[in-house]
């Protein structure tokens, strides 16, 4: 006879279940007694309930995109921003800024939770080390969030002329996330993805499953920053494809990448997801660079 489990009785699972979280946070706040965190940044001690590598008071002086473009969600400059009327709305995110006019830009938009200098990019620096799921956590951690806060300003007012994506309410629970991947032979050798860590930390604080396996590199390519302009998009194309075991079709799907500046390698990976048959394709980055070292 297969052996069968009773159910326990609803106020004592509910106990149970009370006493196992206790637990967990009474050995939590030991361990960081025991063994404290510290900051990759200031190096101050980064006490319980923080589960990163970076303190509060670090995270806060990340400069986050205010007036971020509809499509790359590059930065615009204070002095040349104006607030969209509901007739220019549609105009702009399909024209987008200076940055991603002249290009064609496959995924529906870029969420950039900030631009690549100062202590944001002492972050993807050191991100980038063996070792980084510290820093990895506090950072997506810290893009959830908002993310989430992006969602809840479009939801209390959808029609006001805010600069922020009138579709995001709509699109804002995705089915799945996947990152940047790696060729498998640089895989072996590094070990390390730090866009996977990001997607892994946004997924766990948005409640949206991380598919790892989602899309990968079919062959090597160039590191897009030691090309030039029109080198990168051409390095890239036809370098990924979609895992056909997962089921894309009709499906919300965000993909992550810790730097973006031309964009050429999260417009391709959108490519490939469109092709794949997906709904909706939104793209979302630590940083979003404005310069020459382009990827």
């Amino acid at each position: 006879m297969p052996l069968t489990i009773p159910k326990l009785p609803i106020p004592l699972e509910e106990s149970l279940k009370a006493f196992i979280q206790q637990s967990q946070e009474l050995f939590l706040r030991t361990q960081d007694t025991i063994f404290p965190a510290f900051c990759q940044l200031c190096d101050k001690a980064v006490g319980w309930p923080l589960k990163g590598g970076i303190c509060g008071s670090c995270l806060k002086q990340i400069p986050t995109t205010v007036r971020g473009c509809l499509r790359c969600g590059a930065e615009i400059p204070a002095a040349i921003f104006v607030e969209p009327s509901d007739d220019k709305l549609k105009e702009r995110k399909s024209n987008g800024c200076a940055n991603c006019r002249q290009g064609k830009w496959p995924a529906g938009r870029i969420y950039a939770f900030g631009t690549y200098g100062r202590i944001l990019q002492k972050i993807l620096v050191s991100l980038k080390r063996p070792g980084s799921e510290s820093v990895a956590i506090a950072l997506g951690t810290a893009m959830a969030n908002w993310l989430q806060e992006q969602n809840a300003l479009a939801s209390s007012n959808p029609q006001s002329n805010s600069h922020f994506n009138p579709q995001l309410t709509k699109h804002s629970t995705y089915d799945a996330i996947v990152s940047t991947p790696k060729f498998w032979m640089r895989r072996i050798s590094q070990r390390h993805n730090s866009a996977e860590l990001l997607a892994e930390a946004i997924g766990l604080g948005m409640g949206i499953p991380v598919w790892t396996d989602g899309v990968f590199q079919t062959r090597a390519t160039s590191k897009q920053g030691v090309l030039l302009p029109n080198q990168r998009k051409q390095n890239v194309h036809g370098a990924f494809a979609v895992n056909p075991r997962r089921s894309w079709l009709g499906k919300r799907v965000l993909i992550v990448d810790d730097i973006v500046t031309s964009g050429s390698t999260m417009a391709e990976i959108a490519t490939v997801l469109r092709h794949a048959k997906v709904s909706v394709v939104h793209g979302c980055c630590a940083a979003r660079g404005i310069g020459s070292a382009r990827k």
